[in-house]
């Protein structure tokens, strides 16, 4: 069984009822990581996804959370659920530990660019490392159609990044250089198909 880390200035534990189930909220300096009271109780917190990674002890079926990414109250963490999956190791949603079982992120109504990696420092020798982990956030972001909230930290990407779903960036801070010329960053589509008004219009008369 794993435990719940002690009440400070920056990871707080709190308890609320929400529609007479009883949910657990961790905050970490981070996004809300919300689990059942029953999950929450049997999760292992680490501090970090390489710390989860090193942990030979992980089973099938076992809780994580992380109170960070690289480091614990980084804003990176999140709670992943261990699995013998297939899937490919993205460095957000699915994650493969050393022993060979992959930590499965948990959908939660929001993500975060921390969560897949990125440090938003503004190092633009690392603008690859941070291009490919905000691509990777929004793909999962519209593959389970949920939102993007990022509102602090430095933005370099020399790529595209798709975007279908609400994304909240207010906060953020564009580095750019000769790495992004000519580039578009954000490419806005839908998922829905385009539905052609005119003919709407004649079948409704």
């Amino acid at each position: 069984s794993g435990f719940i880390p002690s009440v400070d200035e920056e990871t707080l534990i709190e308890f609320v009822m929400n529609n007479s189930q009883q949910k657990i909220v961790v905050l970490s300096a981070v996004d809300v990581v919300e689990l059942t009271a029953e999950v929450a109780k049997k999760a292992t917190y680490v501090d970090s996804v390489e710390m989860m990674k090193t942990t030979s002890k992980f089973k099938a079926n076992d809780v994580v959370v992380t109170l960070g990414y690289y480091s614990k109250n980084d804003k990176g963490g999140a709670a992943y659920t261990i699995t013998s999956s297939l899937q490919s190791d993205d460095g957000g949603s699915v994650i493969a530990l050393n022993n060979g079982l992959k930590a499965i992120l948990i959908k939660q109504n929001k993500v975060n660019y921390r969560q897949f990696g990125a440090k938003l420092d503004g190092d633009i020798s690392q603008v690859s490392r941070e291009t490919l982990a905000i691509q990777r956030t929004h793909a999962y972001a519209n593959l389970n159609e949920i939102e993007v909230v990022q509102k602090e930290g430095y933005l370099v990407l020399n790529n595209t990044v798709t975007v279908q779903t609400s994304t909240d960036l207010n906060g953020m801070q564009v580095v750019t250089g000769d790495f992004c010329n000519g580039v578009t960053l954000y490419n806005v589509t839908s998922k829905k198909t385009p539905v052609n008004v005119t003919t709407f219009i004649k079948s409704e008369l």
